[in-house]
């Protein structure tokens, strides 16, 4: 293998290093984003259930 090709393979090696960094970087934040909607998801439910109870209260009165 010759020079020019060993620096081109090294210059590849190089950017999907990069790459897959970015990747895990995109990873890390789509998870944190995953994480948050699950959280607000969690409460809407909690209201739902809580708006519900109220509810049936105020009718029995």
């Amino acid at each position: 293998m010759d020079m020019d090709a060993a620096n081109r393979l090294s210059a590849i090696a190089a950017e999907m290093g990069q790459l897959q960094n970015e990747i895990q970087e995109h990873r890390r934040v789509l998870n944190f984003l995953l994480r948050n909607v699950n959280s607000i998801l969690s409460i809407c439910s909690l209201l739902s259930a809580t708006i519900k109870i109220y509810t049936i209260y105020m009718i029995l009165l």
